[in-house]
């Protein structure tokens, strides 16, 4: 992936999360894990973070292993999250503005809240032609007239 598409990076529990521009959109990609790669990546705004287990009331099946996965809409698994412990579950929703299935809220304003949406911003100021190009792939996000709404606030901000 090109480095001037990403805009977010952090490392939790050991695994590699990147938010990068895609042809969806804004998208996060799971990325290594003790020198592991884990395949994955999802559409940001219509997706979270859903457990499935054994131990899981309605008895949800696993479907790559016990424990939290990135999930597109209600459950297509696009990344398995093994060995997230509740610390490194939160500092994952804090900083992409992830929900959980049990929890209320609409995915798309928990991203506008997120540490990463902060980074998109600075990113279309740092990258205005390729922020305009990428402005026509806006499948599950309105990121882009937001993200200049946002860009414009700042500027005009006293410091």
């Amino acid at each position: 992936m090109r480095s001037n598409l990403v805009f977010h990076r952090v490392r939790i529990g050991g695994v590699d999360f990147e938010a990068f521009m895609s042809a969806d959109g804004p998208a996060l990609v799971v990325g290594e894990h003790e020198g592991r790669r884990y395949e994955g990546w999802a559409p940001l705004g219509v997706s979270h973070l859903c457990w499935f287990g054994s131990e899981e009331p309605g008895g949800r099946a696993c479907p790559r292993g016990e424990g939290w996965h990135l999930v597109k809409y209600s459950e297509e698994v696009r990344a398995y999250l093994p060995g997230l412990g509740p610390t490194e579950l939160e500092r994952l929703r804090e900083a992409f503005g992830l929900l959980t299935d049990a929890e209320p809220g609409r995915p798309d304003e928990a991203f506008y809240a997120s540490r990463a949406w902060a980074e998109l911003v600075q990113w279309a100021v740092a990258h205005p032609k390729l922020a305009r190009r990428y402005a026509n792939y806006q499948a599950y996000l309105r990121w882009y007239d937001r993200a200049q709404q946002a860009a414009r606030a700042q500027r005009a901000a006293p410091a």
